[in-house]
């Protein structure tokens, strides 16, 4: 099936083609309280090709994976390309992929595909009911999802390289009212992986912490402004290294002049203790994966390296235009989607300190845990961030508990005012990461502290 649109590409003047396949398995319950609102399931497959003629792109994509039906979709990647090639001012190129074909996949102890619905079903509401009995707590939305997904990418010359990924999930929206006073937690369990994803982390036991934070955010007072201390946990600080330091990486950015960090590969851009890394091989990590959407191995890329500017993420295209060799960042949302530059784990590093040390010598200071969203300018260097719970620190110690703690500032001057590492470096909650296309990613860190940062709070 395959070869009969290979021997077809190789009849064309092009300079690249490639074929990707994809079968993506999976279920969705979603729950209010106690009642099951939504439950599907299913699979579905499909395949589109990649052109490159005279440095134009043709894409398309099909449902229809029969010869015939590949042969369609060639003809018409094959027609876009040609038919706009001779407008496109800019021509595009592709960096050479090392490494022979091959198969991978990530294991699972407790294959997703034989743990029955029932039990999937079971495990959410055990959820909501272990929210739900909790004093004060009126409402909760619980959601279980889980999926397989196995990518094939050929080249012309029929090379394979075949990925199959499984992912999980538990998740859960709290909400807790006090008057007009309404505020909300959100918790999250998932992994690459199979089933045994929620021994490894309990989602009941996650949720039950999370409704006790909810409470506690109802009485929680407001946060002091200005610039001060702040020590970050690793789901918070890993935030910070997705959307500040991550996006700012992507060469697709930098190539359109919309990055802080252009120019700057060499240079030192951070405080000397700071590495960050995009890591697609992390175990467990929720943004993992065997090879990325272009047949490129999945990989650890060391951004910054003791505060020095190592690499940006890159796909083969922007990677031909730097004049670099590809490091596993194209992936698409679906095999409908083109490849575009994406982040996958991106992690702190961690340093030497002690929890209790990283609150030494702070007089007044905020102690901020996980997100509740924000927003960043990669262009000016910009971000602003809003943590999900944070605590007021005083002379060393975490007292009091602070609702709708904003955090801002400049990506540079923050890095640079970074002055304590924890020791342990750990995965924060799984995400999706959307730039036009969503797809799952992970992010995490040790806990740390920054010197001085711009705090506001409601």
């Amino acid at each position: 099936m395959i070869e009969h649109v290979l021997r077809a590409a190789r009849r064309l003047d092009i300079e690249h083609f490639d074929l990707r396949t994809s079968t993506v398995w999976g279920n969705s319950l979603e729950f209010k309280e106690t009642n099951l609102e939504k439950a599907y399931g299913g699979s579905e497959s499909g395949a589109s090709i990649r052109v490159l003629y005279k440095g134009t792109w043709g894409f398309y994509a099909t449902n229809e994976t029969t010869p015939a039906g590949l042969k369609r979709c060639l003809d018409r990647a094959f027609k876009l390309a040609k038919g706009i090639s001779a407008h496109a001012k800019e021509k595009a190129g592709v960096a050479t992929v090392k490494g022979r074909a091959g198969k991978g996949k990530i294991p699972q102890k407790v294959e997703l595909t034989g743990v029955d619905i029932t039990k999937k079903k079971e495990l959410a509401l055990d959820v909501a009911k272990a929210i739900l009995s909790v004093k004060g707590i009126p409402s909760c939305k619980t959601n279980y999802t889980d999926g397989i997904a196995t990518n094939q990418i050929y080249d012309i010359d029929g090379n394979l390289k075949e990925g199959t990924v499984p992912r999980a999930m538990v998740s859960s929206q709290i909400t807790a009212r006090d008057g007009a006073n309404v505020v909300s937690f959100r918790t999250r369990v998932g992994a690459t992986g199979g089933f045994e994803i929620f021994t490894n982390e309990d989602p009941v036991e996650k949720a039950v912490t999370g409704a006790k934070s909810t409470l506690r955010l109802l009485k929680a007072g407001k946060a002091p402004s200005g610039r001060l201390p702040l020590v970050a946990d690793p789901s918070l600080a890993g935030v910070f290294a997705h959307e500040a330091v991550g996006h700012a990486c992507e060469s697709d950015l930098v190539l359109m002049d919309e990055s802080v960090l252009k120019g700057k590969i060499g240079k030192k851009i951070a405080s000397d203790i700071v590495t960050i890394i995009d890591d697609s091989t992390v175990p467990g990590g929720f943004g993992s994966f065997v090879y990325d959407d272009e047949g490129v191995p999945a990989q650890k890329r060391v951004l910054i390296e003791r505060g020095i500017l190592r690499t940006y993420m890159m796909t083969r295209e922007t990677a031909h235009k730097l004049k670099k060799s590809p490091n596993g960042s194209g992936r698409a949302e679906s095999v409908g989607s083109k490849p575009m530059v994406r982040m996958s784990n991106t992690l702190i590093e961690p340093g030497d300190r002690e929890y209790d040390e990283m609150f030494e010598g702070i007089k007044l200071g905020i102690f901020a845990l996980g997100t509740r969203g924000g927003q960043v300018d990669t262009t000016k260097g910009a971000y602003q961030f809003n943590a999900q719970e944070a605590f007021l620190i005083e002379k060393g110690e975490v007292t009091k508990p602070l609702k709708d703690v904003s955090i801002s500032g400049s990506i540079l001057e923050t890095m640079n005012k970074i002055d304590a590492l924890g020791k342990v470096r750990m995965l924060g909650e799984p995400g999706f990461c959307g730039k036009g296309q969503t797809v799952p990613v992970g992010d995490g860190g040790p806990y740390v502290r920054v010197k001085e940062i711009v705090m506001g709070g409601g």
